[in-house]
């Protein structure tokens, strides 16, 4: 239970890097046929590309796939 905790918190950590609140919501959809997990992800402020959440989220994300056994696949949409 604490490595899934772990990956989880990890995930957590990448998606506030600069700690102001820069990703404003995260809808996840499960594809068991593919084994993914997508992140659609919505930025908090019109503009922000959240490319420091996006590279730290990409960087951490191989514990929670290794421990779970499914690809994470993060997206950013657009704000609207």
């Amino acid at each position: 239970m604490i490595d899934q905790l772990s990956a989880l918190l990890r995930l957590a950590v990448a998606l506030d890097r600069r700690q102001i609140g820069a990703i404003q919501a995260v809808n996840c959809e499960y594809h068991p046929d593919l084994k993914q997990l997508q992140l659609n992800l919505q930025a908090t402020s019109l503009g922000d590309n959240c490319s420091l959440e996006l590279w730290s989220l990409n960087y951490k994300k191989e514990s929670f796939e290794t421990e779970f056994g499914i690809e994470l696949v993060p997206m950013l949409e657009p704000k609207n």
